[in-house]
């Protein structure tokens, strides 16, 4: 029951994102909190203080959405330079290295390596949504795919489901806020 609940709450959280409403972040909340408890019990570690870090981020999300700037100007959406995505890219694979070499090593995790990556690219993936960039989208693709394998290897059918059709809703989110993006400040 627990993972149904999370299910909808996560949904509703990507939804909400989609269309930029700040009411997605404390569904947030609430969703990480209860995927903490389910992922503590599948001893996917990585996964389950993801979701202390998923919590903590909403709340700064939150406040960036309805009180961040950018410029002196109210938080819009925008993309990052290809120098910062580079830097980005480089940096996960890094924090995933080391994060699976711990999980691996020092804990019994289910799948070091999957749980790593999926938890260092969901971070980062939600920093950038916090902070209104389209390149979120894409980390949320292919966390959200890798994320499918790794619910599947672990028989939590309905949290593979909902990654599945995060993935999708991936792509919808990187339409809608590329055409944002696109927008001039004040139209």
């Amino acid at each position: 029951m627990i993972e149904l609940v999370a299910f909808a709450l996560a949904l509703g959280y990507v939804l909400l994102s989609i269309r930029q409403r700040p009411i997605a972040w404390p569904l947030m909340i609430a969703a990480s909190t209860l995927y903490g408890l389910l992922f503590l019990a599948s001893r996917l570690y990585g996964q389950a203080l993801l979701q202390l870090g998923f919590i903590a981020i909403a709340a700064w999300g939150w406040l960036q959405w309805t009180h961040g700037r950018k410029d002196d100007r109210p938080l819009a959406v925008s993309t990052l330079r290809l120098p910062q995505r580079l830097l980005l890219v480089v940096a996960c694979g890094v924090a995933t290295v080391l994060a699976a070499l711990l999980l691996g090593r020092g804990t019994d995790a289910a799948s070091p390596w999957l749980d790593a990556f999926t938890t260092v690219g969901s971070l980062l993936a939600q920093v950038l949504t916090a902070r209104k960039y389209t390149d979120a989208w894409i980390g949320w693709l292919v966390v959200n795919l890798v994320s499918v394998a790794l619910f599947l290897q672990q028989q939590l059918m309905p949290t593979a489901l909902l990654y599945a059709i995060m993935a999708a809703l991936s792509v919808a989110g990187w339409w809608a806020w590329r055409r944002a993006a696109a927008v001039p400040s004040g139209a």
